[in-house]
């Protein structure tokens, strides 16, 4: 015989060898992914067990592997013959297939019927520590807020509470890439769906995720850069959504019409301190003096000591400088006293 049939020959004795082996050996297919229900991960957990009867099957699945995780674990074929070799068992007598690594999850479970939100206590959702589960949730928080403002209003300062009840901790903690959302509909505020795609190196898992989705409040905002100084005309301002400005006027009619006290850019929330009424009389302007005592009115003139806005108090003095009284603004330029007030000096009165 060559040595080429003899070659061939012991080929295939090897692969009548193999096939009458394999077909005695129980089969362990692993699976790609497992949820643990108990303290314990069991081969039952990690694998279906095939070409045994039912007695050796559920003797197999009762073998103890490691610990139920408290995060999601990874585990090799190798490392599934290894445990097994602890146990005493000869995993000579198996033949392995299936997924070359296993992702075992945490047991999903709701602590109560009602999730709270802040609760930092010892107990765990959905299998995981209450920290792991918060940093979950904004993870598919973020990925929602990013998702609106990529989708509907980049601009709109979005507010994204998902359901608890809804985030996989488990799943979310494994994704290293990004988070792929879909769904929600008009308004896209209130109540909404999404459907969150989570990566990982096992496959993607998607998580249906509901959410309240909600906007600040609509707020006076500068429609284009104004400086200070500036009154404010109705097409200089507009209502827009702005996180962070409680303080922001929310009317139109609020902010026009009067004078701004510092510069505003494009888009910047205007509040009642950076708006007052037009000032009206200003430091060391020559003012009308306006005087009323017993249905008789005396005007006369002054400087001004203060700057002052319509129905502002401001300080005047007479242009001798040898007297000074407070008036209240009355118009441009112009000032009023009344009966039961400091007098105004005669050599500078004329009745009208």
């Amino acid at each position: 015989m060559t040595p080429s049939a003899r070659l061939k020959t012991l080929l295939w004795f090897l692969v009548v060898v193999a096939a009458n082996l394999s077909a005695d050996a129980a089969e362990i297919r692993l699976k790609s992914d497992c949820v643990v229900g108990g303290p314990l991960v069991r081969l039952g957990d990690v694998a279906d067990l095939l070409n045994c009867d039912d007695d050796q099957a559920n003797e197999l699945a009762r073998i103890e592997l490691f610990p139920a995780p408290a995060l999601v674990r990874y585990v090799r074929a190798g490392e599934v013959r290894e445990l097994l070799a602890l146990t005493g068992i000869d995993d000579a007598r198996f033949q392995f297939t299936g997924a070359a690594v296993v992702a075992v999850y945490p047991s999903v479970r709701r602590v109560g019927a009602v999730e709270d939100r802040d609760d930092d206590d010892a107990q765990t959702r959905n299998g995981v520590d209450a920290a792991t589960a918060r940093r979950a949730r904004q993870r598919v928080e973020q990925a929602i807020t990013q998702y609106l403002r990529d989708s509907v209003d980049a601009q709109a300062a979005w507010n994204v509470e998902a359901d608890p009840a809804d985030v996989s901790a488990s799943a979310v903690a494994l994704a290293g890439g990004a988070l792929r959302v879909e769904g929600g509909a008009d308004p896209w505020t209130g109540r909404q769906a999404f459907a969150v795609t989570v990566r990982s190196p096992q496959g993607d898992r998607r998580l249906q995720v509901r959410a309240d989705v909600s906007l600040p409040e609509m707020v006076v905002v500068a429609a284009r850069s104004l400086r200070r100084g500036e009154i404010v005309g109705e097409g200089d301002v507009a209502l827009a959504h702005a996180s962070g400005s409680n303080s922001a006027l929310t009317r139109i009619e609020d902010a026009t019409g009067r004078e701004l006290t510092r510069s505003v850019s494009i888009g910047q929330p205007i509040d009642e301190k950076s708006v007052r009424s037009p000032v009206l009389v200003r430091r060391g302007e020559v003012v009308t003096v306006m005087a009323y005592a017993a249905g008789v009115r005396v005007r006369t003139t002054a400087v001004a000591r203060d700057e002052g806005s319509l129905g502002d108090l401001v300080a005047v003095q007479t242009l001798d400088r040898k007297q000074q009284y407070m008036a209240r603004v009355a118009a441009f330029q112009t000032v009023e006293v009344y009966a039961g007030g400091p007098r105004v000096g005669p050599e500078s009165e004329s009745q009208e």
